[in-house]
């Protein structure tokens, strides 16, 4: 699940649930070699790459609840960042490092906060109405694309950094997983359908659409698929 390209070089971390211990794994796609990320005593997730492609920060159950880590890929040492007794997932760094914004229902109910990348001082960022998820930054620095929950129905939008801003770009029965393309100018997502008696009807698939709103389009794929992530470009 919950696969992520390293912005540097040829490589993807994700989520597995091989021997029925979830954990966070890093994959090379040239050797083929795989190793996991951390040692945890319960399961880890969310992972995804700093942009000079050196540490993947994730999420770590413990209890009730969860932390977030950065793990430094050459010395394998991991530093916690978060401690709030709450669920704090979904971390992203900003494109210059300096930053993370993160998910977190410490005030009660899930909403989006930023922090310094070396952990403290986090503050509310989403304050529409609903509950916010899955934050991700745009590679230009300017967007946060995120999801969002209220009466019933998913959203997908943006906002500034600071929170201002906030715009609706689609909606529907589920919308999530946000993605941007290289040069932040369109977003890729999953979108799924409602599922009647016995599963019926149910579909899940991926589709883009850009930053203005305007311009969704499906993406063929053979089967249902879920958690995109677009790659970046390629020197």
């Amino acid at each position: 699940m919950t696969p992520r390209f390293n912005p540097v070089r040829d490589q993807i971390a994700f989520m597995s649930y091989a021997n029925n211990r979830p954990r966070v794994y890093t994959f090379d796609l040239g050797s083929g070699s795989q190793r996991m990320l951390g040692e945890f005593n319960g399961i880890s997730f969310a992972p995804r790459f700093s942009p000079n492609g050196g540490q993947v920060v994730l999420s770590a159950t413990r209890g009730g609840g969860s932390d977030i880590f950065v793990i430094d890929l050459g010395s394998g040492a991991k530093r916690q960042i978060t401690s709030s007794g709450a669920i704090d997932t979904s971390p992203c760094f900003s494109p210059d490092g300096s930053q993370i914004v993160f998910n977190s229902d410490r005030g009660g109910s899930p909403q989006l906060y930023m922090m310094s990348a070396s952990g403290g001082g986090a503050r509310r960022i989403s304050f529409g109405n609903g509950s916010y998820g899955s934050p991700v930054w745009s590679p230009r620095g300017d967007l946060i694309a995120f999801t969002r929950l209220a009466g019933g129905r998913f959203s997908l939008g943006v906002m500034g950094p600071d929170g201002t801003g906030e715009r609706i770009l689609t909606e529907g029965f589920t919308v999530e997983s946000p993605t941007f393309c290289p040069n932040g100018r369109v977003i890729a997502f999953c979108r799924q359908s409602a599922s009647g008696a016995g599963g019926a009807g149910f579909s899940s698939g991926i589709g883009t659409i850009d930053i203005t709103g305007f311009h969704e389009r499906p993406i063929r794929t053979e089967t249902g698929a879920s958690d995109p992530a677009w790659s970046p470009l390629q020197g």
